[in-house]
């Protein structure tokens, strides 16, 4: 292998990666600032196409949303490094920003009673103008890097260590990621022969000879080391590492994690020690603030357009049979607790959790229009109140009754993972089909499959996609009875 040795390491590094490598953080930092700016100019922009003087409300309101903005874009991370961040990815996380950032700037402006001061189409305009310029912002700079990295400015050089499963998944993140402007070296393993493996795009070497990859770093043409070893091999891993040390290499560790079936894990922090969660809920900080924030808002409007139908429904149970309107029963929630969930009477009995059993298509216990409000899923009416007491939410995994909860508990794998979220009146599974009667052990692994995806996937935008397919579809389903 013919290695090039340059003159001056750091000139060699300073050529490749730039002005713009240089003076990253401060960059990351002058985004903050113009943001905030734009917060501020936006406004005063909109106060201007209306003819509105600009008064001590609108500066209070600026700096509030300045602020909102801010510890949102520090929860969801969005003041960080563009090279390992796509570009579709720091858009939804402005959305998510802006979509907070506004919600609490219309809360203060009708909580103080400001729409006089900042009238409504002021408040309009001034909301699509500041994404808009938040987008392009980022858009400019994007297509900017772009023609730098193609020019062969702004790049980087990478190298694997460990010709693994987990250091081939990394090798093709990189080729398929061109936008990030990292040139892979290949894959270096002494423990493999020397050869080629497929990828995605193209070949990737894997070379033999580890002294290649130190003399590599040593003369600054590798930047960036991603160490790919099983983990198994901690004290072959440290050797490496501690041989690496003498360079000015940026080193990464890629744990191999395949094995225990993540489910939205994070890393943290006890004392100093790095700890990561194997399993845990997607629900924290901004996230849970969004996630109430959606059920409390949809939920009252819900309830404001079904409350005349919930009427009628009530009258027609009251009607045609006897027993009370709403039928209550324990159902597991949030970490396995139980809760009391709301339903319109459907069945001529209340059975209690000793005496269970499923509805069947042709339920004996079916009322006169108990089957139709099964059909439709109408009888889920009154979980919209659930939803508002913080039991329940909108979307999410269906809860079952806790006979059923602690047959299948046994049988199904990671089935309790499911109540690291709020129940849901509708749910991931519910729009795929997997509702209704779970009479076969497969149709509940398959509900189960289902809904730890949508844990592991959640975001508002599924939310809204899993609702409006819902409603698309209608309530109606064919397991529903």
């Amino acid at each position: 292998m013919n290695l090039k040795v340059p003159g001056s390491i750091f000139e060699t590094q300073t050529r490749r990666k730039g002005w713009v490598h240089a003076h990253g953080a401060t960059l990351v930092e002058l985004n903050r600032v113009i943001d905030s700016l734009y917060f501020i100019l936006c406004l005063g922009f909109s106060n201007y196409l209306y003819d509105i003087s600009w008064n001590k409300e609108h500066f209070i309101l600026s700096i509030i949303t300045v602020c909102v903005f801010s510890l949102s874009a520090s929860s969801v991370r969005l003041y960080r490094s563009w090279r390992t961040t796509s570009f579709f990815s720091e858009i939804a996380s402005i959305f998510i920003c802006w979509f907070v950032t506004v919600l609490v700037a219309v809360f203060v402006i009708f909580l103080n009673e400001w729409t006089l001061v900042i009238p409504e189409q002021v408040i309009n305009t001034w909301f699509q103008i500041t994404l808009l310029c938040l987008v392009v912002t980022r858009a400019a700079v994007r297509i900017v890097l772009r023609i730098f990295r193609i020019s062969g400015r702004n790049t980087r050089t990478a190298a694997i260590l460990g010709a693994t499963n987990i250091g081939q998944q990394m090798a093709q993140n990189l080729q398929q990621a061109s936008w990030m402007g990292i040139n892979l070296l290949g894959i270096f393993d002494d423990r493999k022969s020397n050869g080629e493996r497929t990828l995605v795009n193209k070949p990737v070497q894997v070379k033999q000879n580890m002294a290649d990859l130190i003399r590599l770093a040593e003369s600054g043409d590798v930047d960036l080391i991603y160490v790919a070893l099983p983990m198994r091999a901690e004290l072959r891993i440290k050797s490496l590492i501690d041989r690496l040390m003498d360079t000015t290499a940026t080193i990464y560790f890629v744990p191999d994690f395949s094995t225990f079936d993540l489910l939205h894990s994070n890393w943290d922090y006890l004392g100093g020690l790095p700890v990561i969660s194997i399993v845990d809920t997607p629900f924290q900080g901004l996230n849970a603030f969004i996630k109430r924030l959606e059920d409390i808002v949809l939920a009252s409007i819900i309830l404001v357009v079904i409350s005349i139908p919930m009427i009628i429904i009530a009258i027609l149970i009251k009607l045609t049979s006897k027993g009370p309107v709403i039928y209550k029963q324990n159902r597991y929630g949030l970490y396995g607790e139980k809760f009391v969930i709301w339903k319109f009477r459907t069945l001529t009995t209340t059975d209690d959790d000793a005496s269970f059993r499923q509805v069947k298509s042709d339920d004996q216990r079916l009322t006169p229009v108990g089957g139709v409000l099964r059909r439709w899923s109408l009888d889920e009416f009154p979980q919209f109140i659930n939803v508002l007491q913080g039991r329940m939410s909108i979307v999410g995994p269906r809860p079952h009754p806790v006979p059923l909860n602690e047959k299948h508990r046994k049988l199904v794998h990671r089935y309790m993972v499911r109540h690291k979220v709020r129940p849901g009146i509708t749910g991931w599974a519910q729009i795929n089909n997997y509702r209704g009667e779970t009479d076969t052990l497969d149709k509940m692994e398959k509900r189960t499959q289902y809904d730890l995806e949508y844990i592991h996937n959640w975001s508002l935008w599924l939310d809204l996609k899993i609702i409006f397919q819902t409603m698309w579809k209608g309530f109606r389903g064919v397991n529903a009875y």
